[in-house]
């Protein structure tokens, strides 16, 4: 099985550290990035089936970074760490509280929501079947 790709973006090193690893030791190949400049690189640079923005990136440079990953890449979700139990943001796909627990949690649903918004693999992308050869 494939493992999932995550964009994890965060300014307090090591916070980000520990959510990366629990993020590996659960099965996901996780890519950090500590500033707004460097998130933005890694992510058109790379291919990610999620991306996380931490609570420590200021809220204005996670809408604009939520943003330009919706305009992007429709289907890529961008989950928004709180960082208050009851804050909420409109610009991404999911807010969750930061304990690993409600992180980990909340990963399979915003995955789903991914594979909910890719559209069908195009027909004239798909090569038609191979005939046998007759044998003369």
């Amino acid at each position: 099985m494939q493992r999932s790709a995550i964009l994890s973006a965060g300014r307090d090193r090591p916070l980000l550290f520990t959510r990366n690893r629990v993020l590996e030791e659960a099965g996901y190949n996780v890519t950090a990035a500590t500033t707004s400049a460097e998130t933005v690189e890694r992510f058109f640079t790379g291919d990610f089936d999620l991306v996380i923005l931490c609570h420590s990136i200021p809220i204005e440079e996670r809408e604009r970074i939520a943003t330009l990953v919706h305009n992007h890449s429709p289907s890529t979700p961008v989950v928004l760490l709180a960082d208050m139990a009851t804050r909420r943001y409109n610009f991404g796909d999911l807010t969750v509280e930061s304990d690993a627990n409600s992180l980990l949690q909340s990963l399979p649903i915003a995955l789903a929501m991914a594979a909910e918004r890719k559209p069908p693999l195009s027909t004239t992308m798909i090569p038609p079947p191979r005939r046998p050869r007759r044998s003369a």
